[in-house]
């Protein structure tokens, strides 16, 4: 058998083999006592043991004696077939050999055994209860930690269901609620409840702006009274709209500003109309200022359908008063006109026809009164070619032209010319005099020399005579001006060119930018002017037929405000 495993009596600490053998351990009464407890071992008498008796040392289990290796114990045993009465003493010694237990009386080592393992399973119970002890603090801990990550999330997103409007509110409770919710299943869920207040956030941020320009589209709409203001507002108001109607617009917003802009033109269209009325109520008999301001108002009312039909019916009703007016009036200048055209005196008659067209332009009656005029003027003519020629003196040789042509301006001669009238620039460059007047309409009126009109005239006289001038009108109106210094000191014969039609003026059509070479023929009471693109036509001289060479004297150009004229060549010859 292996070697005995003891323990000690009183501590229970195991007692090793060596220390017995060494006598650092002792074995008293059946007990085996450590190094350590040595001193409390009970005191044996110097016969080996308190009752008389020598007793083994246990074993490991502390119930049976120990086998010491290298001295066996002997003791006797009875003869066989001895009777119980003892007769002798006869006996053999054997090999001592562990009893059972039950050769042993009954000893502490079961107790301590027993002891031992209920210890042993004492321990144990308090180590599962200690680990199951704190297995269910972490759970606890846990389930409270999952309880308010669970509470600070809801927390968060019911802040965001109530107050929708307050996206900063609720990214305000995000730092306590993320804290809370770290390392839990709700991180991530409130996270992505965070994206969503953040977007709400810059959605509310954009629609307050878009609100503010809407609100301020109304304001403009309150205060603005004139018409390019509302013009204005409207335009804003539609680019808003379609703003609106684009991908992350808002089609309530786009209905709102659409509803903005069609009172800003209903706004404006009411203006002009008010604008009209009462300036029709004020001026009656304006009939052409009044439809001209009924005008402007029909085509404001291009966007506005509701109110056309009233503005036309403003128009027609204009458009008959001054009918009617023309009508009134031309019965009466007709009289005068009669009256003149009897007595011969043509010139009265057809300034009485002038004054006439001039203050009922577009009306129908205005027909009647020219053709009146052009047979007026049919009757002069026949009059004066009955008439015998008038004895006009011979003009004066200083003023013949020459025979042939000769240049008065070229690229090469420039001539002798004189400037006069409003500051004008009159310059010779690269070959071509050129006349810029750049006097506006308003600094003209304020002119009482000249109406801000420039004279550009040569210094030399002439009498019948073929004038020939290469030349392009830029824009504006230049006139022809014949019989300077002559018999009509006051108002000499001048002919415009121009590139449009004004009443019943004399005048020569030409168009703007385009090159023309004009003949222009002058006598004593008559000139008439042809060329490329102009028919020949002419006009006699206010008060011609009296003997006097109106026609005589300096001629040049006179360049009206706002205008510029271009000059290449001009010479001249005597009438062939």
């Amino acid at each position: 058998m292996g070697k005995a495993i003891d323990y000690c009596a009183s501590c229970g600490d195991r007692v090793s083999p060596a220390d017995l053998e060494k006598g650092k351990a002792i074995a008293v009464q059946e007990k085996v006592y450590c190094p350590n407890c040595r001193s409390k071992a009970p005191q044996v008498p110097q016969n080996g043991s308190a009752n008389g008796k020598t007793k083994g040392r246990t074993g490991s289990t502390g119930m049976f004696p120990s086998v010491r290796a290298g001295s066996p114990t002997t003791r006797s045993l009875p003869a066989v077939g001895a009777s119980a009465q003892r007769v002798g003493h006869t006996s053999q010694r054997l090999p001592e050999f562990e009893e059972p237990p039950a050769t042993q009386g009954p000893g502490k080592m079961p107790l301590i055994a027993g002891g031992a393992a209920l210890v042993i399973l004492l321990g144990a119970a308090i180590l599962f209860f200690i680990s199951n002890s704190k297995e269910n603090a972490l759970r606890d801990a846990e389930a409270k930690k999952q309880a308010e990550a669970k509470s600070a999330y809801e927390e968060f997103v019911m802040y965001g269901k109530e107050r929708p409007e307050d996206p900063d509110g609720q990214l305000k409770l995000f730092a306590d609620a993320s804290r809370k919710c770290k390392g839990s299943e709700w991180s991530g869920k409130l996270n992505a409840e965070r994206d969503d207040a953040e977007r709400r956030k810059k959605s509310l941020e954009v629609r307050r702006e878009r609100s503010g320009r809407l609100d301020g589209f109304r304001t403009r709409l309150t205060q603005t009274k004139d018409v390019p203001g509302l013009e204005s507002l409207a335009s804003d108001a539609k680019k808003f709209q379609q703003e609106m109607l684009q991908p992350g617009g808002d089609v309530d917003m786009s209905q709102q500003a659409a509803s903005i802009a069609l009172q800003a033109i209903a706004k404006k269209v009411q203006t002009v109309i008010d604008a009209a009325k009462e300036f029709e109520a004020q001026n009656s008999e304006r009939h052409d200022e009044v439809i001209a301001k009924w005008s402007d108002a029909l085509a404001a009312c291009a966007e506005d359908e509701r109110q056309v039909k009233l503005v036309q019916d403003r128009i027609k009703a204009a458009k008959e008063r001054k009918e009617e007016s023309a009508k009134r009036d031309w019965e009466l200048a007709k009289v005068k006109v009669e009256n003149a055209r009897r007595a011969k005196k043509w010139g009265e008659a057809i300034e009485a026809i002038r004054a006439f067209t001039d203050s009922h332009k577009g009306s129908a009656i205005v027909d009647e009164a020219t053709r009146l005029a052009w047979d007026i003027d049919a009757d002069q003519k026949r009059e004066d070619a009955a008439r015998p020629p008038p004895d006009v003196k011979p003009p004066d040789p200083g003023m013949a032209a020459p025979k042939d042509w000769t240049v008065l301006f070229d690229d090469k001669t420039p001539g002798k010319w004189t400037a006069r009238g409003a500051k004008a620039k009159w310059e010779v460059a690269g070959g071509v005099l050129t006349g810029a007047n750049e006097v506006t309409a308003a600094a003209a009126a304020l002119d009482k020399d000249s109406n801000g009109t420039s004279l550009y005239h040569i210094d030399r006289s002439y009498a019948n005579y073929e004038l020939e001038v290469d030349f392009t009108l830029v824009k504006g109106e230049v006139l022809f001006v014949a019989g300077l210094g002559g018999v009509n000191k006051d108002s000499p014969p001048a002919i415009p060119w121009r590139s449009k039609e004004v009443g019943n003026e004399a005048s020569v059509l030409v168009g703007l930018d385009k090159p023309y070479v004009v003949s222009c023929k002058v006598t004593a009471d008559a000139f008439t002017f042809k060329g490329n693109g102009i028919p020949e036509q002419g006009w006699r001289f206010a008060g011609s037929g009296d003997g006097k060479d109106r026609g005589a004297g300096v001629f040049g150009f006179a360049l009206r405000p706002e205008s510029e004229v271009r000059i290449r060549r001009i010479r001249i010859r005597a009438i062939q």
